[in-house]
């Protein structure tokens, strides 16, 4: 099964996992990462995991992923800033696009819920994905580790990472793993374009990984099944930051205008929060908007933002400042945002919404 960590990597510890504090990591982990010390294995390794012998279907099973799982670590990245990472992203979008011949079809599938005026123009592409758990998706603009424990039922996530590594530049897709009956066979409406930093094997039975969320997804066959090596490979497009709709609703005097209310109104909810000692939204008091907002534009420095020059810095920071936001909320809220991404402008609107919400809320249990 896959393990759970995980909170964002503390300021100022780049990506190499040796650096980062043993308190990051689940308490069920620690005593394993603490006797086998989180090191890179560098380019040239030689040396192999031990899997173990193979006794019987299930073992040889395993064995035979050994080599999978040893060429994911081998690859592992060296220690560098998010900065000065190969953009993973970069190399994805110039593989070519693919057009599915039932794409109609696909469209109008209620498994799929997709209608075509929500698309946006940019290509659709196959990307391997793995599944994450809500506490440890990374949000754009963030960085996070995620611990997987390695076993047969979990051999489609390896094959993934490989698959991203070997094809993608490390580019992977995340989504939010959900638990109903419903839904396993049913990939999320969106998730998370996250660029591969680093692979940290401590033994054969868990792996570690540190990604970067660079752009959301909407995922266009929501019902793919893992292909012949395993990888689970949806239809997918990145959602654009910067469209039609935002042009044709005012450009940037509206998002300026809608970035200004949500500012107010995330400091509003912080000191509302703080009185009531409500937190089920999150936590919105403990840093403010603009100093997450900061920590988001480090992490995506020099990072293209779909739509937008690298130089439009009132854009781009809109674009920082709602991620930070989302990136503030608990579990439930924040997934509902990464599950079912939206342009810049639609998403600033649904954030002061939810926040008008909370807002009123708040003042009513203060009057009570």
């Amino acid at each position: 099964m896959m393990a759970l960590l995980v909170s964002p990597l503390p300021q100022g510890s780049g990506t190499n996992c040796r650096h980062a504090s043993p308190g990051l990591w689940p308490n069920t982990f620690a005593g394993a990462f603490r006797r086998a010390p989180l090191l890179r294995v560098p380019e040239s390794c030689a040396v192999a995991l031990v899997v173990g012998v193979a006794l019987g279907a299930r073992d040889r099973k395993w064995q035979q992923g050994a080599s999978r799982r040893r060429q994911v670590c081998c690859r592992s990245s060296g220690s560098v800033e998010p900065s000065e990472v190969a953009a993973g992203a970069q190399l994805w979008r110039k593989l070519p696009a693919e057009i599915p011949d039932n794409l109609e079809k696909m469209l109008r599938s209620a498994q799929n819920d997709i209608v075509r005026e929500e698309l946006d123009p940019t290509p659709f592409r196959r990307l391997a994905v793995i599944r994450v758990p809500i506490d440890s998706m990374p949000c754009v603009g963030q960085l996070k580790q995620v611990a997987l424990t390695i076993g047969d039922a979990d051999s489609g996530q390896y094959a993934s990472v490989l698959h991203s590594r070997e094809h993608h530049g490390g580019f992977i897709g995340c989504v939010v793993a959900v638990t109903s009956k419903e839904t396993k066979v049913t990939l999320p409406r969106g998730g998370i374009g996250a660029e591969i930093l680093d692979i940290a094997c401590p033994d054969e039975s868990h792996m570690l990984l540190t990604l970067r969320g660079v752009s959301a997804l909407r995922i266009i066959d929501r019902v793919a099944q893992p292909g012949d090596n395993g990888a689970l490979q949806p239809l997918v497009q990145e959602v654009l930051e910067w469209g039609q709709f935002e042009e044709s609703e005012g450009g940037e005097v509206a998002i300026l205008k809608e970035l200004s209310a949500l500012e107010a109104l995330f400091k509003e909810c912080g000191d509302l929060q703080n009185r009531t000692g409500i937190w089920a939204a999150g936590d919105l008091y403990s840093k403010s908007l603009p100093e997450l907002t900061k920590e988001v534009a480090e992490v995506l420095k020099g990072q293209e933002l779909l739509g937008l020059e690298l130089n439009d810095e009132t854009k781009r920071r809109a674009v920082f400042a709602a991620n930070a936001v989302i990136s503030a909320f608990g579990d439930p809220k924040r997934s509902t945002f990464l599950c079912d991404p939206t342009t810049l402008l639609h998403r600033l609107r649904l954030l002061t919404k939810f926040l008008q919400v909370m807002d009123d809320l708040l003042r009513s249990r203060l009057r009570k």
